[in-house]
């Protein structure tokens, strides 16, 4: 495993990423039994980063925890993220801070996260409510080593106004490449290292649409490259990248990225580079919904598993509309519940229009 000299921590160039498992409880036994191997294979592979469940849920936290193999457990750094958007939190923030201690089954946060952090909730919110002060106080007793955010704006301009705004140790960019230019560009990277602020790229298969391509983007692939692999390469043939946050609760994937990082060189040259944007524009010529799984638009008054629904839909690129279909139906709410009641509009981080999309997807599978 290859690390990073992050001040006085060093930290695996490949962090495992759980940050979305906040249900442990109503996970499948065979999903949660693949998750405890992914963990152990992570950690034996010499991967000392692990971001946690959401700071809200300390009873995830510590089950993802208690996965750890306790002889490797004193070698683990956590990275942990607090939702801003949620005002009892916003109100409450020391104390939320000091229940959040003695619950918790670790005695420090190493790197503690902004979640989704856009130009509304910076200002309605961080600067507002002088998080950022508070935030310090705790850095500063010791239980916090390092302060960051997730960025999570569609106006990049606003990313240099944020990352001049306090001292920050690091910011979370989702980074893929039929993204690129859209959600986390080469400017930002730039501007957080010129701010000395250490990048995590997350997300470099788009939530595993990029291992599932479509038949027309697949084709373009170099064969000397996996479709995990070349979502890989991506990532390290950036400057300016300290670690990676890789999703997934496969112990196969977790050997896979190990591996890679161990033996592959990234190969950035002309012929790479037209082959990324032929997949980029190849990718986006088909029907899909740029939903990222954050669930903020969650829950649904009517019922509807939104994040669910976006999935089914965009699984049509890869499956075809016959087998999508198949899912679609299968669902126990779909898209035509949708009352347009707007409760989930303005939650979106990626400020999508949801009930148009429902109706918009309705129409799809009935014709």
């Amino acid at each position: 495993m290859k690390y990073e000299n992050f001040a006085n921590i060093q930290i695996s160039k490949f962090a495992l990423d759980l940050r979305k498992y906040t249900d442990l409880g109503e996970m499948i036994e065979s999903k949660y039994d693949s998750l405890k191997e992914a963990v152990k294979t992570a950690v034996n592979n010499g991967v000392n980063l692990i971001a946690l469940p959401a700071a809200n849920d300390p009873d995830g936290m510590n089950q993802i925890i208690e996965m750890i193999p306790k002889e490797k457990l004193f070698n683990c750094h956590f990275y942990m993220e607090i939702d801003i958007t949620t005002r009892t939190f916003s109100d409450n923030i020391e104390s939320f801070f000091e229940q959040l201690i003695e619950k918790l089954e670790i005695s420090k946060i190493d790197f503690l996260s902004f979640k989704a952090v856009d130009s509304i909730n910076f200002n309605d919110r961080i600067l507002a409510y002088h998080m950022l002060e508070k935030i310090q106080r705790f850095a500063e007793s010791g239980y916090i080593k390092k302060v960051g955010f997730s960025y999570a704006d569609d106006d990049n301009d606003f990313f240099p106004v944020i990352a001049s705004a306090f001292d920050w140790d690091f910011c979370n960019l989702e980074i893929n490449y039929v993204d690129a230019g859209r959600v986390a560009t080469v400017d930002m990277v730039r501007i957080a290292n010129e701010r000395g602020i250490k990048v995590f790229a997350s997300n470099p298969t788009k939530d595993g649409k990029l291992l599932k391509l479509p038949p027309n983007v697949l084709k373009l692939l170099v064969q000397d490259f996996t479709p995990l692999e070349w979502s890989l390469n991506y990532i390290w043939s950036r400057e300016g990248i300290s670690s990676m946050l890789f999703d997934t609760i496969y112990p196969g994937e977790v050997e896979d990225v190990v591996k890679y990082l161990d033996k592959y060189v990234p190969t950035k040259n002309a012929n790479y580079i037209s082959c990324y944007r032929q997949m980029c524009q190849t990718y986006y010529a088909n029907p899909i919904i740029d939903c990222t799984k954050c669930y903020y638009c969650m829950p649904c008054p009517h019922g509807i598993n939104i994040p669910k629904v976006f999935e089914v839909y965009n699984s049509s690129v890869y499956l075809g509309i016959s087998a999508s279909h198949e899912r679609y139906v299968q669902l126990e709410v779909n898209a035509e519940v949708c009352r347009n009641c707007n409760q989930c509009m303005g939650n979106c981080s990626r400020h999508l229009d949801i009930p148009r999309e429902m109706k918009h997807i309705e129409d799809f599978y009935r014709v």
